[in-house]
C-alpha cells in the first residue's frame, strides 16, 4: 500500500512537472528591449582595435622599418667636433639656403636662426638679412654673408666658417645647422602641408612664378599658402626686405607647428626616406626624434618671431655686384634678438658678470660682452685685464648659486674656459669675472 502510493505521487509529481514546461513553452515570452549602452561601447572597442591596427600597418611599422635605413650626411666641409646639447636648457639651429647657380658660383639666398627652450617650451625664430658684412676680430676682417663661400678662409670649411661669422653677428653660439638648396627645398615641400601666412601687405612679385606653376601674388590677410608656393614665398622681396625676412620667420614657424600633424605624419615614411636628398645637417638620429618630441609638446603661441630690421642696418654705397650691402648696428641687433633668445634661468640668476681683455686683441671684451648679454647675463662692467693670459678663465667664489650663468658662459667659450674657484685677485665689480685669454674660442 505504501509502495503504491510513494510510485503513484512520484508520477504524479513528474506529470505536473512536464505540464509546468509545456504551458511555459506555450506561453509567448515577453521581448527584452535592446541595450543601446552595451552596442555603443563595442562598437567603439571594434573601432579603437581597427584603428590601432591601420595606424601600426600603415604608419608605425612603415616608420620604424624607414627610420631604421634612415641616412645623414653632414656638409662635406663640416669636420667640426660637435657640442654636447643633450643637457642644455636651449639648443640653436642654423636654417642654411643655398643657390648654386654652379659649381664654384654659391650664393647664400636665406639663413634663418631656430631656437629651442627646454624649459620654457618656447621656439625662437629669427630671419638674418643675407646682404649684411660682419667684422670678426679674428680675422681683423669685414665678411659679406651672401658670399660668404667665395673668400679664401672659407676654402674646403664652409659651413664651419659660415656658422662661425653668423654667430660673431649675432653674438650667439650656433650648435647644429641644416642646409638645403633650391632643388631640394622643391623636393622637400612635397611632403609638407599647406599653411596660414598672414600677410600685412598684398604680396605681387613676378619672378615667383618659376617657383609657383604661375602664381605670382597673395591678397593682404591670412592666405592659405601650398607647399609648391613655400620657396616662391621665401624669395619674394618687392614689398621690401622687412616684409620678406617676416613672411621667412612666419613660414617656418608655421612648417614646424605642421611638420607632426596627422596629415605630415602620413608621409614621414617618404620624409625620411628621401632624407639624405633634402638636406644637409648634423643633426644625429636622436637628436631629430627629440626635436620632434619638442615640437610635439609645444603649442603655436610659444613661437617668437624677430629678424634683422631695416632700422639696424646701414646701407653701404657700392658699385660692386648685383647685391645691396648693409653693415649691422649691433646694439639695434641684440635688442631684436634679445626678445627671443633670453635665458630665463640665466636672468633669473641675476649674476653680475665682469668682463676684461687678457689676450692683447683689441675689442674682444666688448665682442664677448655682447655674447653673455645675448644669453640673458648681467654684464656690469667690461675692460682690459691687468695681466695678459693664454687661456679664458672663469673667477667665482660660490659657483652653486649661479649654475644658469656658468653653463652659458662655458657655451660662450666653447667649453674652454677654465673655471676658478676663488675670488678675482685685483679690484673688480662683478660676482663673476671672465678674463679672456689669447685661446678665446
Amino acid at each position: 500500500m505504501q509502495i503504491t502510493y510513494f510510485f503513484s505521487t512520484l508520477i504524479n509529481r513528474s506529470k505536473r512537472k512536464v505540464s509546468l514546461a509545456l504551458s511555459k513553452r506555450l506561453i509567448p515570452k515577453r521581448p527584452q528591449p535592446i541595450d543601446w549602452k552595451k552596442i555603443r561601447v563595442r562598437l567603439i572597442k571594434i573601432s579603437v582595435v581597427f584603428v590601432l591596427v591601420l595606424v601600426s600597418v600603415y604608419l608605425i611599422y612603415p616608420l620604424i622599418i624607414s627610420f631604421k635605413s634612415f641616412k645623414i650626411e653632414r656638409d662635406s666641409s663640416d669636420q667640426r667636433v660637435l657640442r654636447d646639447i643633450t643637457n642644455g636648457s636651449k639648443t640653436s639651429f642654423l636654417l642654411i639656403g643655398i643657390d648654386q647657380r654652379a659649381k664654384t658660383n654659391i650664393f647664400i639666398d636665406s639663413l634663418i636662426l631656430v631656437s629651442f627652450d627646454n624649459n620654457t617650451k618656447q621656439v625662437g625664430i629669427f630671419a638674418i638679412n643675407p646682404d649684411i658684412n660682419v667684422y670678426v676680430t679674428k680675422y681683423q676682417k669685414e665678411f659679406n654673408l651672401r658670399s660668404l663661400f667665395s673668400y679664401s678662409e672659407a676654402e674646403k670649411q664652409e659651413i664651419p666658417f659660415l656658422i662661425e661669422i653668423v654667430e660673431n653677428l649675432l653674438a650667439f653660439r650656433i650648435d647644429r645647422y641644416v642646409k638645403f638648396d633650391i632643388e631640394s627645398m622643391l623636393k622637400f615641400t612635397n611632403v609638407l602641408t599647406p599653411v596660414t601666412i598672414n600677410f600685412d601687405k598684398n604680396l605681387s612679385d613676378p619672378d615667383m612664378s618659376k617657383f609657383t606653376n604661375g602664381k605670382t601674388s597673395w591678397a593682404k590677410g591670412t592666405q592659405m599658402v601650398f607647399p609648391n608656393e613655400f620657396l616662391a614665398l621665401m624669395a619674394a622681396g618687392t614689398n621690401g626686405e622687412d616684409i620678406r625676412l617676416n613672411n621667412q620667420a612666419q613660414l617656418v614657424r608655421e612648417i614646424l607647428d605642421n611638420i607632426i600633424s596627422f596629415s605630415s605624419l602620413l608621409k614621414v615614411n617618404q620624409m625620411i626616406a628621401n632624407s639624405d636628398v633634402y638636406f644637409k645637417t648634423d643633426l644625429s638620429k636622436t637628436e631629430i626624434l627629440n626635436v620632434l618630441n619638442f615640437l610635439r609638446t609645444t603649442s603655436i603661441d610659444r613661437y617668437k618671431i624677430a629678424y634683422t630690421k631695416d632700422i639696424s642696418l646701414v646701407k653701404i654705397p657700392t658699385n660692386f655686384g648685383i647685391y645691396p650691402q648693409f653693415e649691422p648696428v649691433l646694439e639695434s641687433i641684440d635688442q631684436d634678438i634679445s626678445t627671443i633668445l633670453l635665458n630665463n634661468d640665466v636672468l633669473k640668476e641675476q649674476a653680475g658678470v665682469e668682463v676684461l681683455n687678457g689676450s692683447g686683441i683689441g675689442g674682444l671684451a666688448n665682442s664677448r660682452a655682447r655674447w653673455i648679454t645675448n644669453s640673458g647675463g648681467r654684464v656690469v662692467h667690461f675692460g682690459n685685464s691687468i695681466e695678459e693670459s693664454n687661456e679664458t678663465l672663469i673667477y667665482v667664489i660660490d659657483k652653486e648659486k649661479y649654475p644658469a650663468t656658468l653653463n652659458e658662459l662655458n657655451k660662450v667659450f666653447n667649453n674652454k674656459a677654465k673655471l676658478v674657484r676663488e675670488e678675482y685677485k685685483y679690484k673688480h665689480f662683478g660676482d663673476i669675472v671672465v678674463v679672456v685669454g689669447k685661446e678665446y674660442e
